[in-house]
């Protein structure tokens, strides 16, 4: 594999594993629970670290966060197979973070300020636009509403498939607004919010109403959270190329870090 240009840091990653490697690993079931569909990963966190996901006869939807220059000077989405092969791409224009396969096969993506699902045959059947904002996180709800995150602002929104937001939930009087203010966002099956806050360097737990609940502070900038069905809540972390596993109270029950990577 060749040398991967972060354009995100100054440096340069190589792998020491193949991709061969990566995929046929056997993973943790905690890691697997990463992924709610399809397996996804941030690009940045693909080639430094992607061999905690990987899994044998699975395919990733990968998550182009790059500024440019992963496929023809542009950041893509795409989907690549259990070989390496990239069987389905989308372009886009920048600022890529959340990706998910919806049941119906469907693409729901987040890039720039604006969340769309996308068909496998790359026509648009959703989209809401914030402009001037910095759109981190969507969630297809079992009601068929989508849940939008987006900075500066740290709003949450809750949008029917016509573009009525029907829920707003400002967060902003528990974190400091800013464009690293929120990444990824989940609501969880109780209806309340799981919020991972990269600047802050915490997860929070909201009500169904956004008051907070709980506050994990952590020594690195958490990207993605996902609540077990153990109570136990799993975390990327950004910088650090980690993932950490926090019981309820906090305690750290299981970490992994990429060790394999030079930069």
């Amino acid at each position: 594999m060749k040398d991967i240009k972060y354009r995100n840091h100054k440096t340069y990653f190589r792998p020491k594993l193949s991709f061969e490697e990566i995929t046929s690993m056997e993973i943790p079931e905690s890691l697997k629970k990463l992924h709610d569909i399809s397996f996804k990963v941030n690009f940045d966190l693909y080639y430094s670290g992607a061999r905690i996901f990987g899994s044998k006869g699975h395919k990733m939807l990968v998550v182009d966060h790059s500024r440019g220059g992963s496929m023809n000077d542009r950041p893509y989405i795409y989907v690549i197979d259990e070989k390496g092969k990239i069987i389905w791409d989308y372009p886009i224009t920048k600022n890529a973070h959340d990706g998910w396969q919806l049941p119906n096969g469907n693409f729901l993506l987040v890039y720039d300020s604006k969340v769309e699902e996308i068909s496998p045959d790359k026509k648009v059947v959703f989209k809401y636009v914030l402009p001037g904002k910095y759109v981190t996180a969507c969630q297809r709800l079992p009601d068929g509403n989508t849940l939008i995150g987006y900075n500066p602002d740290c709003v949450l929104l809750e949008v029917t498939k016509e573009g009525k937001v029907v829920k707003k939930i400002d967060l902003s009087k528990y974190v400091k607004k800013g464009k690293r203010s929120m990444r990824l966002a989940r609501k969880l099956e109780n209806g309340n919010y799981l919020v991972a806050h990269n600047k802050d360097k915490s997860v929070r737990e909201y009500s169904s109403e956004g008051e907070l609940l709980k506050t994990f502070k952590l020594r690195g900038d958490p990207y993605a959270c996902v609540r077990l069905k153990n109570g136990n809540t799993l975390i990327s972390l950004g910088s650090k190329r980690g993932i950490v596993e926090l019981d309820k109270d906090g305690k750290i029950r299981d970490f992994a870090m990429n060790d394999r990577c030079a930069g």
